[in-house]
C-alpha cells in the first residue's frame, strides 16, 4: 500500500542568524511561487483569447474557404497556451509545497497553528468543564465524519478513519477528562498544565494496588540468549529506530527472525570509543499486554504520573533501571534511552528521576506522551509523534520546545506520490502508531536538513562512533 508521511519539526536551538538565513530562503521560495501562479493565470487567458479567435476564422472559411488551416494553428496555440499554464501552475503547487516544507522541518512554521491548537484546547477544558460529556462527543462526532467518508471512498470503515479525522481534539479531550477526574473548575481549566499526570497520579494510586493483587509485585528478571541477533550495531538515530522495530516486533511475533525472544524483554548494547569511554543504549518495547508482564497496560498510568516516586514504583520503569544495573551500566556512562510507546514513556521517566544514578545523554521516543516528564536540560530528548496515533496524544499537550528537546510531527498522506516519505510495510486501514510510521517520520525530518535534527543524529552518531562491543537482553517476569 501506498501511504507516505511528511513532517514538520519544532523545539530544539538555532542561532537568530541561521533562522533569518531559513526565513529568508523560504520567503524567497514562496515569492517565486507566487511569480509562477501569476505566470499561469496570464497564459490560461492568453489561451482563452486566441481560442475566441477560432469563430471569426471560421466564419473567414464560410465565406472565402480560406480559413480551415489558420483554425488547426489556432486550435494548436491555444492547447499550447493551456498546457503551459498547466505546467506554470504544477510548479507553482511544487514551489509552495517545497518553502511549507522547508519550513516545517527547520521548526519555522507559522506560530499559528500552535496558537490554534492551544485555543482549540482551551476551548474545549471549559467546555468540559462545564459538560464533562461535551469533549468526548465532539471527538466522537469527528470520528464519525471521519468514518462516513472512509466508507464513502473506500467502502469499508477503518480505525484510521476515526482517529484521522478527530485527531485535532485528542490531546484536548485527554486533558478535558484529567480536569474532570480531578475537580479542576473552569477558571483554571484553560490554564491548568499537567493535569493529566496528576489524574494519573490519583488513579494509579488503586489501579496498582489492584494490579500488585491480581499480578503480583515481585519482578524476576532473566538474562536471556536469542537464537540470533535481534538488535544490530547502530550508528544514526535511523538505525536505533530500525532495531527497535526490530526487538519490538519480534518479542510479538510479527517478524520470521525466529530468535526465541517473548514478550517483556529489553536489549542492552554497549558501545566503546578508542579513549575506553562506554555509552550504552538501551532498546525498550511498548505495551505488551500479557498477564505477568512488566509492560502491561496498567503501568502507563504509574510511569505517567506526576509523582517521581510513583513512577519509579512503576513495573516497567523498575524492570529497565535493574536490567541497566545488571548489564554494568555506572553512573559515568553515557547512555541513550530509546522507546516506543510504553517504552518512551519509560525512558522520559528514568531521564527525569534516575539522574543520581545514570548520567542519561539522549533519549529517543516514538509514539510516547512524555510531555508531563520532567527531563533535565542536560538530556537531549527527540521524540517522534504521529498527529492520528492518538496514543502520543494521552499527555494532554504538546512537548515542550526547549532547546534540548524536538519533537518531529509525522502527517500520513495516502495515495501521494510526490510528498513524504514512503512507510515501509504499511497495511490498509492500520494505526499510524506502529514504529514504521514513525520512522518514515523521522527520515523525512532528516531528509530536509533541519538543523535541529542534525544536531540529534550527530550527537547519537558521535555517542555510538566507538563500535558495538556487547548486546545482553534482559525478559522480565511479574509474581508473588
Amino acid at each position: 500500500m501506498n501511504v507516505r508521511v511528511s513532517s514538520s519539526v519544532s523545539g530544539g536551538s538555532m542561532s537568530a542568524a541561521r533562522s533569518e538565513q531559513f526565513t529568508g530562503l523560504i520567503r524567497a521560495i514562496h515569492a517565486q511561487a507566487g511569480r509562477f501562479e501569476r505566470l499561469a493565470l496570464l497564459w490560461m487567458s492568453t489561451g482563452m483569447s486566441v481560442a475566441g479567435t477560432r469563430a471569426s476564422f471560421a466564419a473567414l472559411n464560410a465565406v472565402t474557404g480560406n480559413g480551415q488551416a489558420w483554425d488547426h494553428i489556432i486550435a494548436r496555440q491555444s492547447a499550447l497556451c493551456l498546457q503551459y499554464a498547466e505546467s506554470c501552475a504544477s510548479l507553482a503547487k511544487r514551489l509552495s509545497f517545497l518553502g511549507d516544507q522547508v519550513s516545517r522541518a527547520h521548526g519555522l512554521y507559522s506560530q499559528a497553528e500552535e496558537t490554534t491548537r492551544t485555543v482549540l484546547s482551551r476551548m474545549v477544558r471549559i467546555a468540559g468543564a462545564v459538560n464533562p460529556t461535551a469533549p468526548i462527543a465532539a471527538t466522537l462526532g469527528l470520528a464519525t465524519i471521519g468514518a462516513i467518508r472512509g466508507l464513502a471512498t473506500d467502502g469499508k470503515i477503518t480505525t484510521t478513519d476515526f482517529l484521522s479525522s478527530s485527531a485535532a481534539l485528542h490531546e484536548a479531550t485527554t486533558a478535558s477528562a484529567a480536569d474532570s477526574i480531578m475537580g479542576t473548575r473552569i477558571l483554571t481549566a484553560s490554564t491548568g498544565l499537567g493535569m493529566v499526570s496528576a489524574a494519573a497520579r490519583s488513579l494509579a494510586m488503586l489501579t496498582s494496588r489492584i494490579n500488585n493483587l491480581i499480578q503480583g509485585d515481585t519482578l524476576t528478571l532473566t538474562s536471556v540468549t536469542p537464537s540470533q541477533e535481534v538488535a544490530l550495531p547502530s550508528e544514526t538515530i535511523s538505525d536505533v529506530l530500525e532495531n527497535l522495530r526490530r526487538l519490538s516486533q519480534e518479542r510479538l511475533g510479527r517478524t520470521d527472525l525466529d530468535s526465541g525472544l517473548s514478550y517483556a524483554t529489553i536489549a542492552i548494547q554497549q558501545y566503546v570509543n578508542s579513549s575506553g569511554e562506554r555509552t550504552w543504549l538501551v532498546l525498550i518495547p511498548g505495551t505488551d499486554g500479557q498477564p505477568d508482564s512488566p509492560f502491561g497496560w496498567e503501568q502507563n498510568l504509574e510511569a505517567m504520573s506526576a509523582s517521581g516516586d510513583q513512577r519509579a514504583r512503576a513495573d516497567s520503569v523498575r524492570m529497565v533501571v535493574e536490567a541497566m544495573r545488571q548489564a554494568g551500566i555506572e553512573k559515568m556512562d553515557s547512555v541513550i534511552l530509546a522507546g516506543h510507546s510504553q517504552g518512551g514513556i519509560v525512558a522520559a521517566s528514568v531521564a527525569a528521576d534516575m539522574s543520581n544514578s545514570f548520567t542519561i545523554d539522549h533519549i529517543i521516543t516514538a509514539g510516547s506522551p512524555i510531555a508531563n516528564h520532567p527531563i533535565p536540560s542536560s538530556t537531549l530528548v527527540t521524540g517522534i509523534e504521529m498527529e492520528d496515533e492518538l496514543v502520543a496524544s494521552l499527555d494532554g499537550r504538546s512537548n515542550p520546545n526547549g532547546s534540548n528537546q524536538i519533537t518531529i510531527r509525522g502527517r500520513s498522506i495516502k495515495g501521494s506520490t510526490d510528498a513524504g516519505t514512503q512507510v515501509e510495510g504499511a497495511h490498509s486501514g492500520e494505526i499510524t502508531h506502529w514504529l514504521n510510521y514513525h520512522q518514515a517520520a523521522y527520515a523525512d525530518a532528516l531528509s530536509w536538513g533541519s538543523p535541529q535534527v542534525l544536531e540529534h543524529e550527530s550527537n547519537v552518531s558521535g555517542l555510538l562512533s566507538g563500535g558495538l562491543v556487547s548486546t545482553t537482553y534482559w525478559q522480565g517476569r511479574m509474581g508473588r
